[in-house]
């Protein structure tokens, strides 16, 4: 032991002897390091870190229902009469609870804090087990809709000045008092992660507030997650055979809910809390692309590592003729190696060190440069034990492939030959070599790979950029609208509202056109409807579930999406009028081949009531950028079929962001109880649309 430590205070003086090289080496070893933190920090937050407050989380688990489809998005919500169902299964939980994400706007009306909510089921507290000052609701309470609320550690400290008597007392939520029953222990923010939930209340009060509403006893109505507890000694593989049983059981007894397009029942799957921390959907983009950075990071650390161990190498050339006197004096070859494997960890360890500060502070920046969205969003990107731990295998790592080069290079020499001096340049300088050419091949290996990659990230993302979407993305301006929290608009409202803001849109010089859809172009998890064609049986097993939009008139020509057959919708295209609907060229080929598309029918009621096309539209990237198949799409009138949502789309002649205020405050002066939420192009909306590949590019290209 005493020998290391006069190996350490050994080393130790010569870097300091050195600082040119020391410098060089720590900070090259930071990038690599720091990097490779860094990443790690993100993936420990999304995907690592259990959720705070929650005792016992290994045993919770995730109940996912297929959907409609059998090719995409498998992995679904359930309806509340499904919740009910699940929750008889007590072999193999011992609670089952529901939940759904909304925002609210909190404190004063005239200008509320939007914050996040979740509406829950009364067994959504006894099922987490978290702690709580105060107490749960009841299931009285959820189910008359009692004006009760749970707020978070968070809120309690925010909104409510961390009084110690903040159970008891009334609280803004949507412009109504709310009594304040419980507040949750300080780390809890609710059940899905990256959304900070600051309050919790049964759904029927929620709807009291005029947020969304839930149909508790249609099976159709697919908008709950679902969370569970094991019972002990159930596992998750037992709790899906309870599952698999239970979804047949719903089929047969209700076979027109619980069938897909193969006329099959649907499917239940159990995942446990930390499979699926990250939804499904997203966690088909988040796993691939996690795996693609984590081998990039990798790789620099490693020509980082070569680049430190050929500057040891280099500089081991002046340490020959010591470690010869060494080992003549006795020390052994496993004590020369010693040496120098603790001035590399030494190295490692101020880079580690380095890496970890780099890392908390790239962390701050993104939770600083986090886009301004309408749900709000939180990440714990603190340094923890597995950060830590992470960081301290690096370092272990980088000191081993520091350390090994320069050993072997110094310690390869004959001792009597260098003491003597008959050791010549060349033999010393052909092993220094031989190691060196090594390193060097390596770094350009690695150096090659990464930048054949990064080509290939940026060969792609600029396809998807130039690529042609079917519309237009240059001076498109996107303004989302929406009511202000407690005020939840009828149909007719929302038509006027719409109508209004596009009429002044039109009028305010240099725009061309304006109309508004429910959603952006590109928007992520864009809706899809169950469609029926009359006079056509589908196949089995067909999809027949499609992507669509509901759009206000002249919508397609204020995109410059061109018409191929039949009419744009128009004002007249509303409520009272004939159903309508315009779809692309590729549904039109594919159910009315050789046919006239104007005039067929399509109903996405089971047949209830039917839509007519009245037009075609050219084949437009509506869903997402790429070089597949384009896919069936319908364009439905928004006065026709009530509020989904309203996104303006102006066609601008010089589209800038002073344009784009000045187009949010007109929008805002004919609606005063709306808001226009966000503004953007839709160059920037096409961006957003390929951020995985964007992310990784610049990761390659840095």
């Amino acid at each position: 032991m005493k020998g290391l430590f006069q190996d350490i205070r050994y080393s130790a003086r010569k870097l300091m002897r050195q600082p040119g090289f020391t410098l060089a080496a720590l900070f090259t070893l930071a990038l690599g390091i720091g990097a490779n933190a860094v990443l790690f920090t993100l993936i420990n937050a999304l995907l690592l870190r259990p959720p705070g407050g929650v005792p016992s989380p290994e045993s919770l688990v995730r109940v996912y229902k297929s959907d409609h489809s059998v090719s995409s998005s498998p992995l679904s919500a359930s309806s509340y009469a499904d919740y009910l169902d699940y929750a008889k299964a007590t072999d193999v939980f011992s609670g089952v609870a529901v939940h759904m994400a909304q925002v609210v706007g909190a404190g004063d009306p005239a200008d509320p804090a939007r914050i996040g909510l979740e509406t829950v089921s009364d067994s959504y507290f006894p099922v987490l087990g978290v702690p709580l000052r105060g107490r749960a609701f009841s299931a009285q309470e959820a189910e008359t809709g009692a004006q009760v609320v749970v707020v978070s550690h968070n809120f309690w400290q925010r909104h409510m000045g961390a009084t110690p008597d903040a159970v008891g007392r009334t609280v803004q939520l949507n412009g109504k008092p709310m009594t304040v029953i419980g507040v949750a222990a300080q780390g809890f923010q609710g059940s899905l992660r990256g959304f900070e939930t600051s309050a919790w209340m049964p759904f029927r009060t929620a709807a009291a507030l005029g947020n969304a509403a839930i149909n508790t006893n249609s099976r159709g109505d697919n908008s709950l997650l679902v969370i569970a507890r094991l019972q002990k000694g159930a596992t998750v593989e037992t709790a899906q055979r309870r599952m698999n049983l239970l979804a047949w059981q719903l089929f047969t007894a209700f076979p027109d809910e619980w069938s897909n397009v193969e006329d099959r029942g649907r499917s239940l799957t159990v995942l446990s809390e930390k499979a699926a921390r990250i939804p499904p959907q997203i966690g088909k983009i988040a796993y691939p692309l996690t795996i693609l950075l984590s081998a990039i990071v990798a790789l620099v650390l490693l020509i980082c590592c070569a680049n430190v161990a050929g500057l040891m190498i280099a500089r081991a050339s002046g340490l020959t003729r010591e470690m010869g006197i060494r080992v003549s004096i006795g020390a052994s070859r496993m004590r020369i190696a010693r040496l120098l494997l603790v001035e590399s960890a030494l190295l490692a360890i101020g880079a580690s060190a380095i890496g970890l500060v780099a890392a908390v502070w790239i962390g701050e920046i993104v939770t600083q440069l986090l886009p301004r969205l309408p749900v709000p969003i939180s990440l714990d990107f603190g340094i923890d034990h597995r950060v830590i731990l992470f960081t301290t295998f690096l370092a272990v790592f980088a000191a081993m492939v520091l350390g090994m080069a320069p050993a072997l290079s110094a310690s390869r020499a004959d001792p009597a030959s260098v003491i003597k001096g008959n050791a010549t340049q060349a033999a010393l300088g052909r092993r220094r070599f031989s190691l060196r050419s090594m390193l060097v091949g390596a770094q350009v290996a690695a150096s090659v790979v990464l930048l054949v990659t990064a080509l290939l990230f940026l060969r792609s993302m600029g396809s998807a950029m130039s690529s042609d979407l079917g519309f237009t993305t240059e001076n498109i301006a996107l303004l989302s609208l929406a009511s202000e929290p407690g005020y939840q608009p009828t149909d007719e409202e929302a038509a006027r509202v719409a109508l209004a803001a596009t009429e002044i849109l039109d009028a305010t010089p240099s725009v061309r056109k304006a109309s508004w859809s429910s959603a952006a172009p590109l928007q992520f998890e864009a809706s899809r409807r169950g469609t029926m064609i009359e006079h056509y049986s589908p196949g089995k097993g067909e999809d027949m579930e499609f992507h669509f939009s509901m759009v206000g008139p002249s919508y397609l020509t204020t995109i410059g999406v061109p018409l191929k057959r039949g009419r744009d919708l128009t004002v007249q295209d509303r409520q009272g009028s004939v159903p309508a609907v315009i779809v692309n060229e590729t549904f039109a080929q594919r159910f009315w081949p050789g046919k006239d598309p104007i005039g067929q029918r399509i109903s996405n009621d089971g047949g209830a009531t039917f839509a007519t096309v009245v037009g075609v539209a050219g084949d437009a990237r509506m869903v997402e950028v790429g070089t597949g198949d384009i896919k069936p799409y319908m364009f439905f009138p928004s006065l026709q079929q009530g509020y989904w949502g309203i996104v303006l789309h102006a066609q601008v002649d010089n589209l800038t962001a002073e344009m784009l205020v000045l187009l949010r405050d007109r929008v805002e002066q004919t609606a005063p109880r709306w808001k226009v939420e966000s503004q953007k192009t839709m160059t920037n909306q096409v961006a957003a649309s390929i951020m995985p590949q964007r992310i990784a590019s610049a990761v390659l290209t840095l």
